[in-house]
């Protein structure tokens, strides 16, 4: 019966078209999971695409595939967006694992189901591949029939075929979007389902289509650019636009879902070098990255100072912010469009952003500064835990009209720039990466008091292409060079997806001891901090008991378990002030025994004297 119902729809397939060329760009996004997701795709019989993967250490740091009931754009969290009656049908992880209804269950109850993929691989060489691969993805729809067929291609050689399979009720409305897992996906429809009217006019082969890019009689100069709307959506710094060659003028419509801080909207960055937003752009541009000047929506920027250029002049601003002020600013930009206006003349940089909330507010903003930018000049935009949706609408002029690379030239080979410029991390010591075993042995045995109901703390590991990674190797190598540190990305989940809001205070977590630091009797924790990108402490060091270590905090974030001297192992080493005014101890010059008793013995005296001096100076204090 299959078989002939096969062969049917194949003969229906030969004789009508029943599969269209997508008009729809490549869709790039990067972040942890569930903070940034593609537009929704209706299935009515078959989609196809072509996903470019770089993924992280886990088995899931790749993407995800959900069905749902209703069209969304992924300008915001699907479920805010689509409102009343959203429903997730599936939702189905590269790994293996789904829900909908319960684990590897739809929505109905009904099994998910697969073959291939990891269970072929195994899980270390499954990490591996989707670090940098290339998958085909066919979905195809039969009645309530769902099947994904993925053929898998690694950078490292490696082949893989996988087929998910489930059927579910979606009389509701049939929808399919994208989600990276703590990985950067680029999303290339290639086919689509027959509309069901033939005569809708807007098929791409039609040769009289007028927006041809190689139209001669195109005007050069302040002319709709060929960019697609770029969606962003994520943390500080773990998602950016390409950067837009800044000649005379650039201009851009913005949407804005910001949230509820006063930087919690988007930055705009000026730097050296073009870059194309696939991963963090110092990564990818290399030795010689400038940032001239990076610009928050809150009358607050950086580059050489506090609202200073990388050349140490002013960054100025007038109305903005200033003029709503704080909450009414914050109420504005959680939901509004605007009109961002950049013009260079030789040095001189000024922004006008006309801002229109939705709730009826409206505002203008005006940033100025110099600084010499004769080693190029860029912009790119960056999300502040919030959804961006970034338009070009006008590109300077080229100075030479015949140049080929104007944004116009539709040979340009971006996705192969993508590909040669992407990389992993080189860092001197990774001694700090868990594997994936260990993160889902430590979020299985984790204790965590305090948080809402059904939220619970997921576990994972540091994807290599992130910023955070980079930002977890300079800190290791400068502060904990000599330590076991363990780092491990936190975060909450409420059903299996995430969950985006912090504690209402402080919650305490009960940790086993990671792999990289099973030896440790105390530990320092750090959590990274948005606002100053690096890591800071939290807490005072705790002491391990029976294999597990417990401190509070309100805030999820990646982390750092450092395996420290105790309090009474730091009275008897050498403390040393840091940079911070905080002390760290060195036990490097540590006499070797049996060959240097005097000095132990002196040593022991000297620590006795400093206690007592101590007592007595905190007594005479009191």
């Amino acid at each position: 019966m299959k078989k002939k119902f096969f062969a049917v729809a194949m003969a229906t397939i030969m004789a009508t078209p029943t599969v269209l060329p997508v008009t729809a760009n490549a869709a790039t996004l990067s972040g942890a999971w569930w903070t940034a997701w593609t537009e929704g795709y209706e299935l009515k019989d078959k989609l196809e695409f072509d996903i470019d993967v770089k993924g992280g250490d886990a088995v899931w740091n790749n993407f995800g595939t959900v069905f749902v009931n209703k069209k969304t754009s992924g300008t915001q969290a699907p479920a805010d967006e689509a409102g009343e009656g959203y429903k997730e049908y599936a939702v189905v992880r590269g790994d293996n694992w789904g829900w909908g209804g319960g684990d590897n269950k739809t929505v109905d109850g009904t099994d998910i189901t697969y073959e291939g993929g990891i269970a072929d691989l195994g899980d270390a060489d499954f990490i591996d591949t989707m670090k940098d691969c290339k998958v085909n993805l066919v979905i195809t729809k039969n009645g309530n029939d769902v099947t994904m067929v993925s053929d898998i291609t690694g950078a490292n050689g490696k082949t893989v075929k996988r087929t998910v399979k489930f059927s579910v009720d979606m009389s509701a409305g049939s929808y399919v979007f994208f989600t990276p897992d703590s990985a950067t996906i680029e999303v290339t429809p290639v086919t689509v389902s027959t509309p069901e009217d033939p005569s809708e006019p807007s098929t791409p082969e039609d040769p009289s289509e007028p927006s041809t890019p190689e139209d001669p009689s195109e005007p050069s100069t302040s002319e709709k650019p060929s960019e697609t709307t770029t969606i962003l959506s994520g943390a500080w710094w773990t998602a950016w636009t390409e950067g837009y060659e800044l000649k005379d003028k650039l201009e851009f419509d913005i949407d804005v879902k910001g949230g509820d801080a006063v930087w919690n909207n988007f930055g705009t960055v000026f730097v050296n070098k073009k870059t194309s937003g696939t991963q963090a752009p110092a990564d990818e541009a290399g030795e010689g990255y400038k940032e001239y000047a990076v610009v928050r929506g809150d009358n607050w920027g950086w580059g050489g100072g506090d609202n200073k250029t990388v050349d140490g002049t002013d960054i100025t601003y007038e109305g903005g912010i200033a003029d709503l002020g704080d909450a009414d600013f914050i109420d504005t930009m959680k939901d509004c469009k605007v009109n961002l206006v950049i013009t260079k003349n030789g040095n001189d940089v000024t922004m006008v952003s006309d801002i229109t909330g939705a709730n009826g507010k409206t505002v203008k903003r005006t940033v100025k500064f110099s600084v010499d930018m004769s080693a190029g000049s860029y912009v790119f935009f960056t999300p502040d835990s919030a959804t961006i949706e970034v338009t070009p609408v006008t590109v300077s002029t080229p100075e030479d009209p015949s140049d080929p690379s104007t944004p116009e030239d539709p040979s340009e080979p971006s996705t192969d720039e993508q590909e040669t410029t992407t990389g992993e991390v080189n860092s001197p010591d990774t001694d700090f990466d868990i594997t994936s075993e260990d993160a889902e042995k430590i979020e299985k045995e984790a204790i965590v008091t305090g948080l809402p109901e059904n939220v619970t703390l997921r576990v994972a590991s540091i994807a290599k292409n992130s910023t955070n990674y980079q930002a977890i190797v300079k800190f290791v190598g400068e502060k904990l060079k000599n330590k076991k540190v363990a780092a491990a990305d936190l975060s909450l989940e409420k059903g299996g997806v995430a969950y985006a809001e912090q504690p209402n205070g402080k919650v305490k977590v009960t940790l086993s001891l990671f792999e990289n630091i099973k030896d440790a009797k105390w530990i320092q924790v750090y959590r990274y901090d948005n606002a100053t990108k690096t890591f800071v402490e939290v807490d005072k060091v705790v002491e391990v008991k029976d294999g597990k270590f417990t401190f509070e905090t309100d805030h999820f974030t990646p982390y750092l378990f450092a395996s420290v001297n105790g309090p009474e192992e730091e009275s008897t080493t050498t403390a040393q002030p840091t940079t911070t005014g905080k002390t760290v101890t060195d036990t490097s010059n540590k006499p070797k025994t049996g060959d240097s008793a005097p000095i132990v013995v002196f040593a022991g005296m000297a620590a006795a004297g400093l206690a007592v001096f101590a007592v007595s100076k905190k007594r005479k204090n009191a």
